[in-house]
């Protein structure tokens, strides 16, 4: 049996969908002009944008993992993976019952909608209150746990990283990854320790906060005069895709 077109799975947070592009939270038109999706036309792939508004790092290996149980067939898939990770300070806390306001309400342009994220309060250092009181009650002690533990976080998402990393490997699925925000600040030996462990030629500038799209961009003068919630605009997107398009040439990932 052949294999269908080869696919390029796009999994972040609201960065990776494009975000108010447009002015919307969601839409086609900022996802197909979304730098996984310039990137995907690029390289001659059909893309698949899972990205997910809100999404801790531990929610975007979630994402992927439940994709590939649910949904990939190695036999007719040619699939390689663009993971853009968030900022490491975002947090999630499971819950028994499912969330008020359905992830497919804000998500609705995605390719494929993984409902698992429901079933979680997502927590970041942002200005949002909460909906209910036990919400709010858990957003306040998670914000002073997220301010007191930052090396907690960001150790966190580096084992995420390697998590992913060898998953990849053990269906030889080709993959490449990059930040959107912020993920290591802080050198610490339990970070230092981890490091060589990581394949840094399918990692574009893993150490380097200035690399990440959303904050480089910022630094160099580019704003959105649509966006309410921190987001670029179709410019920076591209000129992130032709970065990430320049990597993956360079260190042959795909």
């Amino acid at each position: 049996m052949e294999k269908s077109d080869k696919i390029l799975l796009i999994a972040g947070c609201s960065h990776a969908a494009g975000a108010e592009m447009n002015g919307s939270e969601d839409s086609v038109y900022n996802r197909s002009n979304s730098f996984g999706n310039v990137l995907a036309r690029k390289v001659g792939m059909v893309p698949i944008n899972i990205a997910q508004h809100g999404l801790s790092n531990q929610g975007i290996v979630r994402t992927i993992l439940n994709w590939f149980h649910y949904q990939y067939n190695p036999e007719i898939q040619d699939v390689h993976v663009l993971v853009a990770w968030t900022e490491s300070v975002r947090v999630e806390f499971p819950r028994n019952d499912a969330i008020e306001s359905s992830t497919s309400i804000i998500t609705r342009s995605a390719n494929w909608l993984d409902n698992s994220t429901d079933y979680y309060y997502r927590f970041s250092m942002g200005d949002y209150a909460g909906k209910t009181n036990a919400e709010s009650y858990l957003m306040q002690n998670a914000q002073r746990f997220i301010v007191e533990n930052e090396i907690f976080f960001e150790i966190n998402s580096l084992y995420n990283i390697l998590l992913l990393q060898h998953f990849f490997q053990s269906q030889n699925v080709k993959y490449v990854m990059c930040n959107t925000m912020h993920m290591f600040t802080s050198y610490v030996k339990q970070i230092e320790n981890l490091l060589p462990l990581v394949d840094f030629t399918k990692y574009r500038h893993m150490m380097h906060d200035g690399e990440a799209f959303y904050p480089k961009y910022k630094n160099i003068g580019y704003e959105n005069p649509k966006a309410k919630y921190w987001h670029h605009s179709e410019e920076p997107h591209r000129l992130f895709a032709d970065d990430l398009y320049q990597f993956i040439e360079e260190n042959k990932c795909f």
